[in-house]
């Protein structure tokens, strides 16, 4: 027979998990959300919260990188315009969109 808990690990990718089971076995939840597994927590049937591995980490980028980047990037056509209907100074708009 299953626990409550362990019929709770076996669901889909967001399995639901009461309030009382992650306090439990919040190691065992926690290794698993490590693995790549979601869960929605839920007290008393509702959902309150979700858990999910956390995204890899932004790599930094140097200012001086951005900057090479954006002097050679060009920019979708009607991005000059909406900066334009956003009253954004032309000044701050490089000369090399493509219209």
């Amino acid at each position: 027979m299953l626990t409550v808990a362990a019929h709770c690990y076996s669901q889909d990718m967001s399995a639901r998990i009461a309030q009382r089971d992650l306090r439990n076995d919040v190691s065992a939840i926690l290794r698993r959300v490590a693995q790549g597994e979601s869960f929605t927590v839920t007290v008393r049937g509702q959902p309150v919260a979700e858990l999910v591995p956390v995204r890899a980490p932004r790599r930094f980028v140097p200012r001086e990188r951005v900057g090479e980047i954006l002097r050679v990037a060009v920019a979708d056509p009607g991005l000059l315009e909406e900066l334009r209907e956003m009253d954004v100074d032309d000044g701050d708009v490089p000369d090399r969109v493509e219209r």
